[in-house]
This record gives C-alpha cells, structure tokens and sequence, in this order.
C-alpha cells in the first residue's frame, strides 16, 4: 500500500511537472543568430559586440590584422613567445571602448572574465619577476587575444585554442593565472 502511494504521489508530481512545460503566458522576444563562418571563410572563432554593433572573426580575419607579439605567462606557467592581436584594436573595430565601461570576455567552458577600461587601457595588472617579486613595467604590456604560442598556432589545441586571451610584453614579466584564459569566444563591451 505504501508503494502504491509513493508511485501515485510521484506520478502526480510527473504530471504537474509535464503540465507546467506547456504553453506560456510570457511574450517572447527574437533574438539573431549569428552565422557560423564569415566572408572570408572558415569557423567563427571570436565575435566582439558593443551594443548593436557584432563584428565576427575567423582565424584567418585574426592573423591579417595588424599583430602584437611579445612573451607572456604566469608564475606557475612560464614565459613563452606569443603572437595575436590587441584586444583594444578588436574593440575599436566595433567602436571603442571609453571610460566608466568595461569588458566582458567568455571563454568556452563558460568562464567569464571582466577587465575595467583603466585595467585595459593603463595595463594596471600585477606584473612580478622570474622569482615572483611584484615589479613594475617600464613599458605597458598588451591585452591581447592571442592565436600563435611558441610559433605554433592554438587552432588544433581545443583546450587552449583557437584563441586564448593573455598579456603580453616585451620584458620578461608574470601576470595573474585569472588574466589568461583559454578558448575564448566572445568579448562584449559592457556600459
């Protein structure tokens, strides 16, 4: 008898459950789908948005604008060769970013980042030593979505790559592990 109440009560949850998944009372609202490739051919693998302005890039739109290279790493990582282009050089495609706003960066595993207009364009990071000792830049170090590490391209790698978001500069210098992220996928400039 006991198991007969259980089963019904638990039917008469499955029901309601069910029933509640039907119609909506809530008006719906369109969204646009992004394609898949863009002109110049291949995956999407970055798209930067400012309000209603989307600007999409495949690898290739990546490497034919303008580069940055430097080394970059993290204490625990090390510092390696790096190539990509420079976040603020992506944001102006769509317009800019200015001060009081900032940006947002996802990753693919649903990681997101934030990074404040001063942090991005003042480089106002944590910057330390081979050994760990917090210094100070000479020269500002680069935001930078980067596509080469080591001379190698990330597009194989699906855990880094195609595009992994990193600091570079011409010094040997460490930032934060939280300021590297791997296979990002949009950054959206937020008011």
């Amino acid at each position: 008898m006991k198991k007969r109440a259980i089963v019904l009560v638990f039917l008469l949850l499955a029901a309601l459950l069910l029933s509640s998944c039907g119609t909506s009372s809530k008006t719906s609202t369109s969204t646009t789908t992004l394609p898949t490739t863009s002109t110049s051919g291949g995956s999407i693998v970055l798209t930067v948005t400012k309000g209603s302005t989307t600007k999409t890039y495949t690898l290739a739109d990546l490497r034919a604008l303008p580069s940055t290279t430097g080394t970059g790493g993290t204490l625990l990582s090390g510092l390696n060769p790096c190539q990509g282009v420079a976040v603020i050089d992506l944001l102006n495609a769509v317009g800019g970013i200015t001060a009081g706003e900032s940006i947002s960066i996802s990753a693919a595993h649903n990681y997101t980042k934030t990074i404040t207009y001063d942090q991005l364009t003042n480089s106002t990071f944590n910057y330390y030593d081979k050994d760990g000792n917090k210094v100070t830049p000479t020269t500002n170090p680069v935001l930078t979505a980067i596509y080469t590490v080591n001379g190698m391209s990330l597009e194989p790698d699906i855990v880094h790559g195609p595009v992994q978001l990193g600091i570079l500069s011409s010094q040997d210098l460490r930032t934060d592990a939280t300021y590297w992220l791997d296979n990002i996928k949009e950054i959206d400039i937020l008011h």
